[in-house]
């Protein structure tokens, strides 16, 4: 072999080594780097917090910063609506849905592919061609003629349109915007759900601190009656036992007020939580002036039918499922495609070095191996499932 060519070789041994670790061991080649994975938790912990005491670790910001007052129930709801986190994992998942939408509708679309390849061969191939004498006499000798040069490169492209023959694509198309509006449906009912954390935890800092201002009102109160009863002790008109029994009063209203400020510091934490900002953040809340408006019965079963997102979810994945069966069955059949190529070739032996074709075919996948019935199977009862879920 030349020494281009051991190179080359070379080459290609280091290529195929490098992996061995990734395709040997289970646990593969460690993932991160060690430098990467503290940057990772140390930045996390930052978000948190927590001085991991290591440089660099900045903090990422907020994804709402905190109130400029007092925040009232629609600021918290505002809040909710772009800090909190299962809204905004519920809005990627839409996204993740939107994509898959995108996926199926790229098989009804004419796919594009380009293909080259150039290859250096160790000699040229030729052939001698058979002449009569006569005119090897005139030439001299036989001449040989070149089948392959030594080094060439060829280039393709093709265009494959899908016929959608059986409506196979269709279904999977479907299936995908059925999907798409299950993950819609499924935002919207996390998007309330968090409203009603909000609101929970919202009217729980309200009733935390009412009780507090009711707390110290009784404490006040006792811590009276202990001026007063010491007073009386002092002066022998209250026994020892009368004297205990108003000390222990006002001891259980101390300790009444510590776990009423331990209330709103936990209820304040729960808020800030839901609303996307920092737990220990000093968030204070306005009083509710009015009662909410609250509906009859009758039109909130009413209306819970009609517009409930969970119901909505259940239906569209309903005809998510049942698209995907359709798409499934209807793979029985083959699948038609028909395009065009375009090739070139560097070689000048054979004329023209461009040229295109078009073509027709089809692809069968007969299932003998029975994977693809064992999915509708799966799918149809995935379905019925989901029906008697609904």
């Amino acid at each position: 072999m030349r020494p281009d060519q051991w190179v080359t070789a070379a080459v290609v041994l280091l290529t195929a080594c490098g992996p061995a670790r990734l395709l040997t061991r289970p646990e593969g080649n460690g993932g991160w780097s060690p430098e990467r994975r503290q940057e990772e938790l140390a930045a996390r912990a930052a978000t948190a917090g927590v001085d991991l005491g290591r440089s660099g670790a900045t903090a990422e910001p907020p994804a709402t910063g905190p109130p400029a007052g007092p925040l009232d129930l629609p600021a918290a709801l505002t809040l909710a609506a772009h800090g909190n986190r299962r809204i905004a994992e519920a809005e990627k998942d839409l996204d993740v849905a939107e994509a898959r939408f995108r996926d199926a509708r790229g098989r009804l679309l004419p796919a594009t592919t380009g293909f080259g390849r150039y290859t250096r061969f160790t000699d040229t191939l030729t052939t001698k061609v058979q002449l009569p004498p006569s005119v090897l006499k005139t030439l001299g000798q036989a001449p040989l003629v070149t089948i392959r040069e030594e080094e060439a490169a060829v280039f393709n492209g093709t265009v494959t349109v899908p016929l959608d023959l059986t409506g196979e694509i269709v279904h999977a198309l479907r299936a995908a915007q059925a999907g798409y509006r299950g993950e819609r449906a499924r935002l919207w009912a996390t998007t309330l759900e968090q409203q009603l954390v909000v609101i929970r935890g919202y009217f729980d800092l309200l009733e935390a601190e009412r009780l507090r201002d009711v707390t110290r009102q009784t404490l006040a109160s006792e811590r009276q009656q202990l001026a007063s009863a010491e007073s009386r002790f002092e002066n022998g008109r209250l026994t020892k036992n009368e004297l205990l029994v108003v000390q222990v009063a006002v001891r259980n209203a101390e300790q009444q007020l510590l776990q009423r400020d331990l209330a709103i510091d936990q209820a304040r934490w729960a808020l800030n939580q839901a609303v996307g900002l920092a737990v220990d953040a000093p968030t204070e809340v306005v009083d509710v002036a009015t009662p909410p408006e609250v509906p009859a019965v009758d039109a909130a079963l009413r209306q819970a039918y009609t517009t409930n997102p969970a119901l909505a979810a259940l239906f569209e994945e309903q005809q998510r499922l049942e698209d995907t069966a359709t798409a499934l069955v209807r793979s029985r059949f083959p699948r038609v495609s028909g395009g065009g190529t375009v090739d070139y070739t560097t070689s000048g032996i054979v004329q023209p070095q461009r040229f295109g074709s078009g073509f027709v075919g089809f692809t069968w996948d007969l299932g003998t191996d029975g994977r693809r019935e064992a999915e509708i199977a799966e799918a149809r009862a995935t379905a019925e499932r989901n029906r008697i879920e609904v």
